[in-house]
């Protein structure tokens, strides 16, 4: 067997390819979603970032007001509990300083233009805050109360010589200037337009950065798409080729074997190569075993079918319904053939015998060499209305078998017992054919009866 004389599609080379793609695809949608997922987290984490700064811008701004708004009551009414509540936010809450801080360390990839402006407005708040306590510190100077409590800024702030010689009044209106005067008033405008510049600042950066995010999370997400939809296709394909060219024919090749039958070819070298090796060895088994079989089954002597083929047909009809004719010889005075010519003769004579009922029955007959000189045969599908047929072919026989020929085999008759059935090869069959046979004996040989 010459391998290049197998035709069809190299299951290994094709599976490798396939799953080389598959893993392929795999790693690449791995990749991918490494890249969906990580985009989705900047996206989150920016979004974070963008809420958390918004909140200590809020911080920032409401803790200056606040200060502010403290002040300016201190300085209005000298109720010590607003310079309380001023200094409690400068030293202890300090929203507005940790606002600054938390600030700074969430601009990291996004926001760097909102930190100047943050910067500005603390320096603003600062300078603010140096002109509150100045007006508090003027404020605390003309009170009455118990210095003592007051908050260490007041007690510690140092006012100008020429401040500290004026009347109640003066202090007092220069306090209001202070807290209350368009300078002041200018400078927390100021605070203002630079919280609104760095939250402008920083929704401008978010805008881009998440616009940038985003583009790259709309490519990853599309191609990773692509790659699923690669991937399904890829694993349908095979699918498709493992059903057409393993398991289908897998499964034609068992059928095959079950039902002793040689495995078609299919579309696959592998599965090919094992269905040409096994339908060689099949055919080559096969023919030993019809081989073997006919030399069973066959008569040496004859070539007929034998008693053991007979006995197989018998068992094989008594399971049908089919009419049969079946028919039971012998050569008439075959032991003084024997005596008198020699076994040789008798040998011919059996022979054409033989030759005759061949020649004489159809293809779906079956003459067989009973034993000795004793011939049957078995005429399917044939009713006992036909029974002129089987007579034609009697008379010809013992007719041919009655002339002389240039041969050594002396003149010879055949008498014969004839019975049929119209369901197989019933128990009977064969009785009534013998008794039939019995009776053409008993009227002289060289005929036939029917039972």
């Amino acid at each position: 067997m010459n391998n290049k004389d197998i035709k069809g599609m190299n299951i290994k080379k094709l599976s490798s390819v396939l799953i080389f793609i598959e893993i392929l695809l795999f790693l690449l949608s791995i990749f991918m979603s490494v890249k969906v997922y990580v985009s989705h987290k900047n996206v989150d984490r920016i979004t974070d970032d963008y809420i958390g700064i918004q909140s200590d811008i809020y911080s920032l701004q409401t803790a200056s007001d606040l200060m502010s708004a403290k002040s300016r009551q201190y300085v209005m009414t000298g109720e010590i509990s607003f310079a309380y509540e001023y200094f409690k936010e400068v030293n202890d809450t300090k929203r507005r300083d940790n606002a600054v801080s938390n600030i700074k360390e969430r601009i990291s990839d996004v926001g760097h233009g909102a930190a100047e402006p943050i910067e500005s407005a603390l320096e603003k708040s600062n300078a603010l805050m140096e002109k509150e306590i100045h007006a508090m510190t003027l404020i605390a100077s003309i009170s009455e109360d118990n210095k003592e409590y007051y908050p260490e800024e007041l007690k510690t702030y140092i006012l100008p010589d020429d401040e500290e010689k004026l009347s109640e009044i003066e202090k007092k209106d220069i306090a209001y200037s202070l807290v209350f005067g368009d300078g002041y008033s200018n400078k927390k405008l100021s605070i203002r337009e630079s919280v609104d510049e760095a939250t402008e600042n920083l929704l401008g950066e978010i805008g881009e950065y998440k616009g940038e995010i985003s583009g790259i999370y709309s490519v990853s997400f599309t191609f990773l798409m692509i790659l699923l939809a690669l991937s399904v296709i890829n694993f349908v394909i095979i699918t498709i080729c493992l059903f057409r060219l393993v398991l289908h024919p897998l499964d034609l090749s068992i059928s095959a074997i079950q039902g002793e039958k040689t495995i078609p070819l299919c579309k696959s070298y592998e599965l090919n190569y094992l269905a040409v090796t096994y339908n060689t060895a099949y055919e080559r088994n096969a023919s030993t075993r019809l081989h073997l079989k006919n030399k069973a089954e066959r008569d040496e002597l004859t070539g007929l079918l034998n008693r053991t083929a007979f006995n197989d047909l018998v068992d094989f009809y008594k399971n049908t319904n089919e009419e049969l004719a079946f028919l039971i010889m012998d050569v008439d005075k075959f032991k003084t053939v024997n005596d008198t010519y020699g076994h040789a003769i008798g040998d011919l004579a059996l022979q054409k015998v033989a030759k005759l009922l061949n020649e004489c029955f159809r293809s779906n007959d079956f003459p067989i060499r009973y034993g000795g000189d004793e011939f049957v045969v078995i005429m399917t599908e044939l009713s006992h209305e036909q029974r002129g047929v089987i007579e034609r072919k009697l008379k010809y026989i013992n007719d041919t078998l009655q002339k002389e020929d240039s041969t050594e085999i002396p003149k010879l008759s055949v008498s014969v017992g004839v019975a049929f059935s119209d369901k197989g090869f019933d128990t009977e069959l064969f009785k009534r054919a013998d008794d039939a046979l019995y009776r053409t004996k008993e009227h002289g040989r060289c005929g036939y009866t029917f039972a």
